[in-house]
């Protein structure tokens, strides 16, 4: 049989304060339009989180606050708590290569005795290789000599970066830092081939702010097919109705669009009239370093 001594004028540890708490659920409207009010509401607040409430803890001495737990789920919505992502195309929309292909595409059709100008060229900006050379340039549909053509236009296309170099469009960096701030998850979703991917993202000096890369070659199809922007949301663990998508093209916003994301297009390339199916389009992404509060009412909207 045990036996259990209980010395109960000895002293024995202490429990730490923090160790008890007050659960922000019991402030206020449970926690929204009570202790959370958002960084734009008249009522004074640090980061979203009301002044006069933090206050009033402080003179009670409440040694800890605590979020949401589940005991009070039903009053708040869930979506709220998910950090929504961002996908970005690459060519015309986090990086100005309009010329760059043009230039590529140019010196191609020469080898090939062709002239290209540019209201030729422009249609096909952000389109697959394959697409273009047979839909646009009229190529015969030979699958080995297409491909050779495509790598060789590749080939004149990198040699083009490195030459020329690359620059971003208006506002890209600032708003891929400012969604790091945040805490949203990006990913690019481009239809260059990945050795095109992997070199401007290398000269640019932006990797590490992407949490994945999904090139046309692990599709079936490419814009303005949703596919691209569907692996990009696996790849995220988002659903796609908790990405916004950025990009320059109508096939790029249709492809958007197809997938349920939200689409904001950048008029750098096609004129707005040609992008009105976004749910919004900037001249610069300056235009959208929002606060978290107004990304989540734009998913809202």
């Amino acid at each position: 049989m045990n036996r259990v001594i209980v010395n109960a004028d000895q002293p024995g540890p202490t429990i730490d304060k923090h160790v008890y708490g007050h659960f922000a659920e019991h402030l206020g409207r449970c926690v929204y339009d009570g202790m959370w009010v958002g960084e734009e509401s008249p009522i004074p607040n640090v980061r979203g989180i009301r002044s006069d409430v933090v206050e009033a803890l402080k003179q009670i001495k409440v040694p800890v606050i605590r979020w949401p737990g589940g005991c009070f789920a039903d009053e708040y919505h869930w979506g709220d708590g998910i950090v929504f992502g961002a996908v970005w195309d690459l060519d015309g929309t986090l990086v100005d290569t309009e010329m760059n292909h043009f230039v590529a595409w140019g010196a191609l059709l020469r080898e090939h005795d062709r002239a290209l100008t540019h209201e030729e060229f422009r249609p096909t900006f952000g389109l697959r290789n394959d697409d273009i050379l047979v839909h646009h340039f009229g190529f015969e549909a030979v699958e080995d000599s297409i491909a050779g053509l495509g790598e060789r236009k590749e080939e004149l296309y990198r040699l083009s970066l490195v030459n020329d170099g690359v620059r971003m469009q208006a506002g890209a960096r600032q708003l891929v830092e400012h969604f790091h701030t945040l805490g949203s998850q990006q990913a690019i979703a481009s239809s260059a081939p990945p050795a095109n991917i992997d070199l401007t993202m290398h000269l640019i000096g932006l990797r590490g702010y992407f949490d994945a890369v999904v090139s046309s070659e692990e599709v079936t199809r490419g814009k303005p097919a949703p596919d691209l922007i569907l692996r990009a949301a696996e790849r995220l663990n988002l659903p796609p109705c908790r990405l916004v998508v950025l990009e320059d093209a109508p096939a790029g916003v249709a492809a958007g669009k197809a997938a349920g994301s939200r689409v904001i297009a950048i008029d750098s390339t096609f004129a707005t009239e040609k992008l009105s199916a976004a749910d919004l389009t900037v001249h610069s992404f300056e235009e959208v370093i929002w606060t978290q509060d107004r990304w989540q009412a734009f998913f809202a909207s």
